[in-house]
């Protein structure tokens, strides 16, 4: 028979070689997804147009189906908050809050290390809620503080001009992300993601945490 006339040396290397591309097939389908659930957990920025920071937090729940080799179709929906945190203002006055919906499309790069790597552009609309700021002035009064150094430091006054009211409005954009996850089980893996978006309002939102994803 043909197989006889190759030495015990060559078969064992080809069966070494099958075994070898049947542990990186293996490898790359634990890797590999159809379509699941991400469940993220962000810090996040929101830099308004009067150039404001807003320091918050983020969570979003989003669904992604393979609809390529290569690419994935994900929708997204998140909740946010976040507090202007300088010091001489009382931080209710400036929050805003923000529910947004994105559609992205990711495409999977070369894996690192076992890994899942994702990068992301796609549309997002989002609806903002905040205090309406024209609704407060900086009264005349300050309080003066003493510092150790022995300089003044002058802390304005803050107060409504009338009843509390929100300003809500709706505006769409645009957004990138990139994302790792690493396998923990056959059906669930951890990373890391970190995004970028930018409204038409002129806000720009930074955001950076940690993901879950669950296979379906």
């Amino acid at each position: 028979m043909e197989f006889l006339m190759y030495s015990k040396k060559q078969i064992h290397k080809l069966i070494m070689g099958i075994i070898a591309m049947m542990v990186a097939i293996n490898a790359s389908a634990q890797n590999s997804i159809e379509e699941g659930i991400f469940l993220n957990a962000s810090y996040i920025q929101i830099r308004g147009k009067d150039a404001q920071k807003f320091n918050g937090f983020c969570y979003s729940n989003s669904y992604v189906k393979r609809i390529s080799s290569h690419n994935f179709l994900s929708g997204l929906l998140s909740i946010g908050y976040a507090m202007n945190t300088q010091k001489e203002y009382p931080y209710y006055l400036f929050n805003k809050r923000i529910v947004s919906s994105d559609f992205t499309i990711l495409h999977s790069i070369k894996k690192i290390k076992k890994s899942l790597i994702l990068i992301g552009v796609g549309m997002t609309v989002g609806y903002f809620n905040r205090p309406l700021l024209d609704d407060f002035v900086i009264s005349g009064a300050s309080v003066v503080v003493p510092q150790p150094s022995g300089s003044p430091y002058t802390i304005p006054l803050v107060y409504p001009k009338r009843e509390l009211k929100e300003f809500n409005y709706l505006t769409i954009g645009y957004g990138v992300g990139f994302q790792q996850h690493f396998s923990l089980s056959k059906n669930t893996m951890i990373g890391y993601k970190a995004d970028y978006k930018q409204y038409a309002s002129r806000e720009i939102i930074y955001s950076v945490g940690l993901s879950f994803l669950l296979k379906l």
